[in-house]
């Protein structure tokens, strides 16, 4: 029992310790953190800490309160300054006077490190460098006041503005208008530019011709515009009361923020006349090189110097600043070739005038080559002619070639020709024995300006094919097959590797095989359709690319005929195999129908079969006209002896007619097909009639079997009883 209190007695004491050591540590901390937040004494820092004099700039008062019990609710800003305008932040009303600034109703607590108060200001000027001090008090919500001094260093603009490119300026000219632009480059670093001003007056009515001092109460006043963000200042002035050659005094003004000022003083002429251009060179329609000038005479009553540009077919080649006097410019700035040129000029007050326009013609480059008639390749065993045509603005002076190949080297060729023709030619003489191989030849022409021009062309000389057609391969007759024949080898008469050729002919092409032994080649083909003269080619392309090639004419002459009655007379007599003489009646005397001439041998008998009854009367034994007549065939009935035969496409309106052949052809395949068409169509009836007959199949076959013992009845006599 006893020893239950002691342990409880021991932890009570251990928890009263601890209690108490807790009291002490909240205690300490509680008086601590009372003596911090208790103090109002914020942190006031000012930025910028200098400024140039009366220059306009953003400042910056930044508060740290951190630690401070109470919000900070009022803050004041004054000094030796003018406020221009204060940026507004949220939660505060703010209130500016010219030199000072009150912020209230806002807060900045304990715990803000950087409260930022922005302004716009400028410091007061002052005459030189000086230090001035700037207030700022903050009140908390307990309205405990701290007040914070910051100095700022106001530096003084010591130096005057800096003034360039003023136009006009000291003794300038001006050329008379209404308006005229003047302008300025003003430039202050320290504290900007103020103002530009320009003033002017007539120096008449000043002392002295050259007297730049104003008279103010007789001088105009133009405050002159800055231009954008540059420090160029411009404004159009009225002068329209200064005529040509009065004088104008003025000054320039430009005072910068610091109060420094800068001035330009001087007086300009008006010059309203313009100025004279005489072309000097070249001679009207003279010749020039580019290595010449062109050149022309500037002049003016009063400006020494201008502004001109020059030009060639209404192209400008070049601008220059020219002076009184002859200026040039070489001509090889301008375009080749026949030229018309002119020079526009300005004064310096920017009157204009120009020249006159003149012609001449510039010459600054070699020769123009070029060839005529060029080949892909040279055939050896020939004279080659390379033609060139070579002209130059000026004249040709000389022209040369030479050719250069892996055998021969490097050879010099004679150029023949002149510049009134501008042909000019360069031979290369070739034979059967010349090496096959690449030729360069390389062509240079001189002008009479000693300009050069260089041109080469690289062609290959290869062998030569020998082609010959033979004459008789170039005549016929009309209906005859004509045949083309010939020989073909290399030029040194070698046979050639390839083993066929191309063949054109009228209305077609054919591959022609060539006699790998001879060389010979033949082939036949069809006639022309028609008389007259027609063109044969022969081709072969070699293994080495090079096709070689052959033409001809082929004339095909009209069949000659000693009757041109449209009657062939015979002389021979008839025979029993249908013979006779070429000329004489075939298988007889002679049709009145379409028999037509009778031919030699068996031809006979078909011209006779094919007439009409016979009708030629005839003379001599019956025992040869029945003979004739029995070699005829069914011609008719054979007289006797010799006779004469007429044909019927012997007459004249057919004779040797490609008419009637075409007209008899059509007929032969119109009624094969009318023939084919009536056998179909006879089909066609009988499949309906056996479709329709199908309930009548016995009968039928009853009837086809009486039909087929009739065999007395023809094919067409069993279709007619059918089709009934």
């Amino acid at each position: 029992m006893q020893r239950g209190v002691r342990k409880a007695l021991k932890y009570f004491q251990v928890g009263l310790n601890i209690s108490f050591t807790f009291f002490i540590i909240l205690a300490l901390v509680l008086m601590t953190t009372t003596s911090v937040l208790a103090k109002h004494n914020p942190k006031v820092s000012i930025d910028p800490v200098s400024a140039y004099e009366t220059l306009e700039q953003e400042m910056n008062i930044t508060i740290n309160n951190f630690g401070s019990k109470d919000p900070i609710t009022v803050l004041l800003v004054n000094g030796d300054l003018t406020i221009v305008n204060v940026t507004e932040i949220p939660g505060w009303d703010v209130a500016m006077t010219p030199t000072g600034i009150r912020w209230e109703n806002g807060s900045v607590e304990g715990n803000v490190v950087n409260a930022l108060f922005q302004f716009r200001a400028k410091m007061n000027k002052v005459d030189a460098n000086q230090t001035k001090t700037v207030t700022v008090s903050s009140l908390d919500s307990k309205n405990t006041q701290q007040n914070s001094t910051k100095d700022v260093a106001v530096v003084n603009d010591d130096i005057p503005p800096t003034l360039t490119n003023a136009s006009p300026t000291l003794n300038n000219l001006l050329k008379p208008t209404a308006f005229a632009n003047i302008s300025l480059v003003a430039d202050d670093p320290q504290t900007g530019i103020e103002n530009v001003t320009f003033a002017y007056q007539n120096c008449a009515g000043l002392n002295g011709a050259n007297d730049v001092n104003l008279q103010p109460a007789s001088a105009s006043t133009t405050l002159l515009q800055k231009q954008g963000n540059t420090s160029h200042y411009a404004s159009l002035v009225n002068l329209s009361t200064f005529k040509n050659g009065d004088k104008l005094c003025f000054t320039y003004t430009a005072t910068d923020k610091g109060g420094g000022t800068s001035t330009i003083t001087g007086n300009v002429t008006f010059d309203g006349l313009p100025p004279t251009v005489i072309l000097t060179a070249p001679v009207v329609g003279g010749l020039i090189s580019g290595k010449d000038a062109l050149s022309f005479n500037f002049s003016d009553n009063l400006a020494a110097t201008g502004t001109c540009t020059v030009f060639t077919n209404n192209t400008n080649v070049t601008s220059l600043d020219v002076g009184i006097g002859t200026n040039t410019i070489k001509a090889e700035n301008a375009t080749e070739g026949l030229q018309n040129w002119n020079v526009e000029c300005s004064d310096s007050p920017g009157n204009k005038a120009s020249s006159a326009t003149q012609l001449y013609k510039l010459d600054k480059s070699g020769p123009v080559i070029s060839f005529l008639n060029l080949p892909s390749y040279i055939i050896r065993g020939n004279l080659f002619s390379l033609i060139a045509n070579i002209t130059d603005l000026s004249s040709v002076k000389t022209a040369q070639s030479n050719y250069t190949s892996l055998t021969l080297g490097t050879t010099t060729i004679t150029v023949n020709g002149t510049n009134a023709s501008s042909l000019y030619t360069a031979s290369l003489p070739t034979n059967i024995n010349t090496t096959p191989e690449v030729y360069t030849f390389d062509w240079t022409a001189l002008d009479q300006f000693d300009y050069q021009s260089n041109i080469s062309v690289t062609l290959p000389v290869v062998y030569g094919y020998k082609i010959e057609i033979d004459e008789s391969a170039t005549k016929t007759t009309f209906g005859k097959n004509p045949t083309l024949s010939g020989k073909i080898t290399f030029d040194n008469g070698s046979l050639i590797p390839e083993r066929n050729l191309s063949f054109y002919f009228p209305g077609g092409a054919a591959l022609v095989n060539i006699n790998n032994q001879t060389g010979a080649f033949s082939y036949d083909y069809p006639a022309p359709n028609g008389t007259g003269t027609f063109n044969l080619s022969v081709n072969v392309t070699a293994q080495n690319n090079v096709t070689y090639s052959k033409t001809a004419e082929l004339v095909v002459q009209p069949v000659h005929n000693d009757n041109t009655d449209g009657t062939n007379s015979g002389s021979g007599r008839s025979s029993r195999s249908g013979g006779g003489s070429s000329g004489g009646a075939g298988g007889g005397p002679g049709g009145a129908g379409a028999g037509g001439a009778g031919s030699s041998g068996a031809s006979g008998g078909s011209a006779g079969s094919s007439g009409g009854a016979s009708s030629g009367s005839s003379s001599g034994s019956s025992s040869s006209g029945s003979s004739a007549g029995a070699s005829g065939g069914t011609g008719g009935a054979g007289g006797t002896g010799v006779g004469k035969a007429t044909g019927f496409l012997t007459q004249t309106p057919f004779k040797y007619s490609q008419l009637v052949w075409t007209l008899l052809v059509l007929m032969i395949i119109i009624g094969s097909l009318l023939y084919a068409s009536r056998d179909k169509s006879l089909k066609i009836v009988m499949k309906k009639k056996g479709e329709t007959k199908e309930r009548e199949g016995q009968e039928y076959r009853k009837e086809e079997k009486k039909i087929v013992h009739q065999s007395s009845l023809s094919l067409e006599e069993y279709l007619k009883n059918r089709l009934r």
